[in-house]
């Protein structure tokens, strides 16, 4: 017997909130075009993640469509300090029954769900969503906002959103009734201590990731100082190389191949701002060999002075560290 599976739980701060959604929208684990940038260990069937659906939009655009909903709805009163900062919903199915139907058929599943939850909790009130077939058993989270209607007016209330024990078996028949059944799946035994496993090892995993960022913050902050101030001399060279290109009379103009090439070469030195300039510099340089070999020795010199500068930087840097 194949079962919906369905979840929700309150998401209670808005630090809480942005690595939920921050999560949801795969950030730093593929690039836009949906390739791997870094696979995690939960991550166990990268080869489905061209199937993943949902608002790639970022965790920062989520906490903002918070807000800006908390503002159209005109509270009375300002959500309070104690009230959850969201509420996620996971819905899924046993595994068995995905392994018996079709990718269409999954994402045809999860899109009723959707409109379902749309209906049930109100359309604005859906902040962002996202299917995820790259994990263990396929599955999709909705995070929604709060915010109820009562008496003519709308209320930031996560506990009459959910309606407690009564609003959740409530929410569990329903979704059986009038998304499960269409497709041939059951409402599970009420009471049942079974939960969804990568909901699990998600948990955990943002646990982890949480610390990490803490202990990192403290470093990142005086890295971005000195960062800034590669940057402006970055800028400086990038000035004075634009200004060699066109005083050979070069045509900025280069093929996909150029283009990929220039990027692959200028990875191996570890500044992302240089690298991200220069593949700007060099967009597109027309197929002109004579043209090309001047832009080719004029890029390797200058990043080859500023890569000696910057060692010649961080040498002294190390020096005085040592010295304190």
């Amino acid at each position: 017997m194949d079962y919906v599976v369905g979840h929700c739980r309150k998401v209670k701060t808005g630090v809480g909130l942005a690595n939920v959604a921050a999560h949801n929208c795969r950030e730093g684990v593929y690039d836009d075009q949906g390739h791997p940038l870094e696979v995690p260990d939960w991550i166990v069937h990268p080869e489905r993640a061209q199937l993943n659906e949902g608002d790639r939009c970022g965790s920062r655009v989520v906490l903002k469509r918070r807000l800006d909903r908390i503002a159209a709805a005109k509270l009375g009163r300002k959500p309070q300090k104690n009230t959850a900062a969201g509420i996620e919903v996971t819905i899924s199915a046993s595994p068995d029954w995905f392994a018996s139907h079709k990718a269409t058929e999954w994402r045809a599943y999860f899109k009723d769900a959707r409109t379902w939850l749309a209906e049930k909790y109100g359309a604005a009130n859906v902040l962002h969503w996202a299917t995820h077939f790259d994990e263990t058993t396929p599955h999709m989270h909705v995070l929604l906002v709060p915010i109820v209607r009562e008496k003519g007016e709308e209320r930031y209330a996560s506990g009459r959103f959910l309606r407690g024990r009564k609003g959740l078996t409530k929410f569990q028949d329903e979704l059986a009734d009038q998304v499960g059944k269409k497709y041939g799946l059951e409402r599970g035994v009420e009471g049942s201590e079974a939960r969804h496993t990568d909901q699990k090892e998600y948990a955990a995993k943002v646990a982890q990731e949480a610390d990490a960022l803490a202990m990192e913050r403290g470093g990142l902050d005086i890295r971005a100082k000195e960062l800034e101030k590669q940057e402006r001399e970055v800028e400086r060279k990038l000035a004075a190389l634009q200004k060699t290109l066109d005083a050979n009379g070069l045509i900025l103009k280069t093929t996909v191949e150029t283009r990929a090439t220039i990027k692959e070469m200028l990875a191996k030195y570890p500044y992302a701002k240089l690298m991200e300039k220069f593949a700007t510099a060099l967009h597109g340089l027309e197929k002109n060999q004579p043209a090309l070999d001047a832009a080719w020795k004029a890029m390797r010199d200058t990043a080859e002075r500023f890569r000696k500068e910057q060692t010649k930087t961080q040498t002294r840097a190390g020096d005085r560290e040592q010295g304190r």
